[in-house]
């Protein structure tokens, strides 16, 4: 169970990092594309935000808002398009892509994912739905593996988060 857990939260800490580094960057070239002067900064700290699941890409736009309409208040607009327009990037693309493809679900079992898992427990149940529903299908293919007459190992090497590897240690 403990390489089962280590593997789908690891994989799936993995993509929650990329995504973030996708979404700092269009975000910080998005900002230069516009005309912001203080596009890196704002970049970096829509990366920082983006790993904290939901709330902080929007701790992210509500630090950055201020300080475009601070510096150059004509950019404000475009600011504000811009978030939209990687919010909706992200939440149809990357996160059924990256954060369902690192614990191995395709983009609409994805979807289908955090909306059980919003409905049944908010914005937690966003945050902790992927990972959670994947960890339960390896669990229960695992045992069913097991049940079947497989060694650990070759039980391990059966589960969607393992294929593709030849030797599973510990």
């Amino acid at each position: 169970l403990s390489h089962i857990f280590n593997r789908i939260f690891g994989s799936y800490t993995r993509g929650v990092i990329i995504e973030s580094i996708i979404v700092g960057i269009v975000t910080g070239v998005g900002y230069f594309l516009i005309g912001v002067q203080v596009w890196l900064p704002l970049g970096v700290i829509a990366l920082v935000g983006e790993i904290v699941p939901i709330i902080g890409p929007w701790i992210a736009f509500f630090i950055s808002l201020p300080v475009v309409l601070a510096t150059q208040p004509d950019r404000a607009i475009l600011a504000l398009a811009l978030f939209g327009v990687i919010q909706m990037l992200e939440g149809w693309f990357l996160a059924p892509r990256i954060q369902g493809g690192s614990v191995h679900f395709t983009s609409s079992a994805t979807l289908l994912v955090l909306a059980v898992g919003g409905a049944i427990a908010g914005a937690m149940g966003v945050i902790l739905a992927l990972p959670t529903a994947a960890l339960l299908r390896d669990v229960a293919f695992y045992s069913s593996y097991r049940a079947g007459g497989l060694s650990p190992t070759a039980a391990l090497g059966q589960l969607p988060s393992f294929r593709g590897e030849t030797r599973v240690t510990g």
